[in-house]
């Protein structure tokens, strides 16, 4: 029964998803969008490594194709088909079981997408299974307590029709799950310390969480960590 009720809800998050495709690209693409998107950017991408890499949860493919990982999956075919048009390539699968083999990726990332998992521990467990030892996990959230996460919580209150299917956390639970996964929790940065109805400018990501709306934390998989 629960197996059921589980299924169901991932079906209409990826409904959702389907439903939105051209309506999120076309807010990643205008302002504030693009402006927001570009503060997420300087905040991830000096320190994605090199290598093969794989964003899992790739949605239209914006911040693949600006970061260069070569590699997406995601379980929504509208935005599949946008991702593909970037010249990403995409797979359709899930977080929670990824259609990869093991240990084939040097580095994994996950951008606002642990938000939408019905168990985002067990996608950090994925992600750890099909990294090389060595490689690193890039996740990216929306932190609960935040002015952003505030809204959005709001929002998924209010039953929109994407964040109705949202969970947010903070820092502390997230670097926890990623630790129970077997990741060596490492690199914390944050950005969109401007308030949501007042983005302006891009900034320059810092080392102080505090209460910025877009946070990055780096996990590392060695051979002396193992899933708890």
């Amino acid at each position: 029964m629960r197996s059921r009720i589980v299924e169901n809800r991932r079906s209409e998050r990826i409904r959702a998803f389907d439903d939105s495709a051209e309506e999120y690209e076309k807010w990643y693409c205008e302002e504030p969008g693009a402006t927001i998107c570009e503060c997420e950017i300087k905040a991830v991408k000096p320190f994605v490594p090199q290598g093969l890499g794989v964003e899992v949860g790739v949605g239209t493919g914006v911040f693949a194709s600006k970061l260069k990982t070569q590699v997406g999956v995601d379980a929504a075919l509208a935005s599949i088909k946008i991702a593909k048009k970037r010249g990403v390539e995409v797979v359709q699968g899930t977080a929670e079981a990824l259609p990869f083999k093991d240990l084939c990726f040097d580095y994994v990332t996950s951008i606002l997408v642990i938000e939408f998992l019905e168990d985002p521990e067990s996608s950090f467990r994925e992600a750890w299974r099909i990294l090389k030892y060595g490689g690193s996990i890039i996740t990216c959230f929306i932190p609960r307590n935040s002015d952003w996460g505030i809204l959005y919580s709001k929002k998924k209150a209010e039953g929109h029709r994407v964040y109705r299917h949202a969970n947010f956390y903070d820092s502390v639970q997230v670097k926890k799950m990623l630790q129970n996964a077997g990741f060596i929790v490492g690199r914390c940065l944050a950005t969109l310390s401007q308030r949501p109805d007042s983005v302006t400018c891009a900034e320059e990501p810092c080392d102080e969480v505090g209460n910025h709306g877009f946070v990055y934390i780096r996990g590392k998989k060695t051979k002396y960590a193992r899933a708890r």
